[in-house]
């Protein structure tokens, strides 16, 4: 959910990990999140699809839903998941952290205009 709210093309399983201690785990920090949509020469095409979505351009509700019949998970869920992150993302480019050499204003508006899209297709959606 993230990576699509933030346009990273190129998420994919093995960016996720678990750390384990104690008899409990958690997730581990994330790495390898880029704004892929920032960059022109980068792809836009998902490294995995989301539902049957295989570019960033093309990702909807839809697609997450027809992901969660797939991964049998339920729509519901998934969907306060999307508004949740979406809502976090926003708040979130109010103060971005700085790294050299990165244009922040493009990759804020990038990622502010992805959020605010798909929190306003859940909103008016029926389901």
């Amino acid at each position: 959910i993230f990576a699509a709210v933030t346009g990273n093309a190129d998420a994919h399983g093995k960016n996720h990990s678990f750390l384990y201690a104690r008899n409990t785990r958690r997730m581990a920090p994330l790495y390898d999140q880029v704004c892929t949509l920032a960059w022109p020469e980068l792809s836009t095409t998902l490294s995995m699809k989301i539902g049957r979505a295989a570019t960033l351009a093309e990702v909807s509700p839809e697609h997450f839903k027809q992901l969660c019949g797939i991964a049998r998970l339920g729509w519901p869920m998934v969907r306060e998941r999307i508004k949740t992150m979406c809502r976090r993302v926003l708040d979130a480019t109010h103060e971005p952290r700085v790294q050299p050499n990165l244009n922040v204003p493009t990759v804020r508006g990038i990622v502010a205009n992805r959020a605010q899209r798909m929190l306003s297709l859940l909103e008016r959606a029926a389901d």
